[in-house]
């Protein structure tokens, strides 16, 4: 069959305008399993404010196709860990086109997307979280002044 697998024609068929089925909540196991059976996450959200489910595709090693919205925009590196549009299915649909045809771009944005979501390892946020109560308490500066 020439065609693409079923996963990748309802994202593309979603993205296109012409809708696509949800398989509704998965348990986590479920979830692995469909991030690995997958060559690309496609996210479509303009409202989400944090884009954990994101990372989470980003950390099983999926290059990203998502709308440049909320904090998505901010987890996704554009042309670096994934690719961002504007918030239009055709634009999007593009964007996941162009994963899906270039297999090179797909496996450089899933290694740098995997890097990337080390940040967001919860080892990482406290780290972070830490450091920056400890400069609060301490009456440091917690951002420098530009010169």
């Amino acid at each position: 069959d020439p065609r693409p697998p079923t996963s990748v024609r309802w994202s593309a068929g979603w993205a296109s305008g012409t809708g696509s089925p949800s398989p509704g909540p998965l348990e986590h196991d479920r979830v692995l399993d469909c991030y690995a059976a997958s060559d690309v996450f496609a996210f479509a959200s303009p409202t989400e404010t944090q884009g954990l489910v994101v990372v989470e595709a980003m950390a099983t090693g999926l290059p990203v196709a998502a709308v440049r919205a909320g904090g998505v925009a901010e987890v996704v590196r554009h042309d670096t860990t994934g690719l961002l549009s504007d918030p239009q299915p055709q634009a999007l649909a593009a964007s996941i086109r162009r994963l899906l045809e270039d297999p090179e771009l797909r496996r450089r944005q899933a290694e740098a997307g995997r890097l990337a979501a080390r940040e967001y390892a919860i080892q990482e946020v406290v780290r972070r979280l830490v450091g920056l109560y400890r400069q609060v308490t301490l009456d440091e500066p917690v951002f420098a002044a530009p010169d």
